[in-house]
């Protein structure tokens, strides 16, 4: 997660970004409210969307045993394909072995506590879809709940995978939260 948030750093101050606000995607929204927390002069407002936030052996050991390259390749080749697209035939497996990486370390007590939420100053928007599988409403509630600034909202009949989600409903929960309308 060290090496997410120091992208993100990394990527505001390269643009010489003062304040901006964020959207982060499944596992991109748990680096951004880990972001907030270390850099909390930075961020406007931020939204999440899919983010999976329950994080313990239990839930890290099942996400990590769908994570094997040799048995994606036999399951789910086509999703190999769209990963061999995106990185490299000679890098997807090794972004597969490093996210399996960082969910077990997330899983064992290397992700955000209870306690980090309620130091986030951020105002903070956390969006489910109403039919994703993969992340519960109650963590979601749970998390927004616990943050001083947070929100939940659900995006009605939208899955986990982002190229699902209607992108105009999006642009308007986007649009809305950080008070762009006109």
């Amino acid at each position: 997660m060290q090496v997410l948030i120091g992208d993100i750093a990394r990527y505001v101050q390269q643009m010489e970004i003062g304040t901006c606000h964020i959207l982060g995607y499944s596992m991109g929204g748990y680096a951004a409210v880990s972001y907030a927390k270390s850099h909390p002069k930075k961020l406007g407002k931020m939204m999440t969307l899919g983010t999976k936030w329950d994080w313990n052996p239990t839930s890290a050991a099942q996400e990590v045993a769908m994570l094997n390259p040799d048995i994606m390749a036999e399951k789910i080749p086509s999703y190999v394909v769209k990963l061999q697209t995106m990185f490299g035939e000679d890098n997807w497996a090794d972004v597969v072995r490093n996210t399996a990486g960082l969910m077990f370390d997330l899983g064992h007590g290397g992700g955000l506590m209870e306690k980090d939420f309620r130091k986030i100053e951020t105002d903070v928007l956390i969006l489910r879809g109403s039919e994703d599988k993969m992340v519960t409403a109650e963590s979601s509630q749970e998390v927004a709940s616990g943050l001083q600034k947070g929100t939940y909202k659900e995006i009605d009949g939208a899955p986990h995978q982002l190229e699902k989600v209607d992108v105009d409903v999006l642009v308007g929960e986007i649009v809305g939260f950080c008070g762009l309308e006109s």
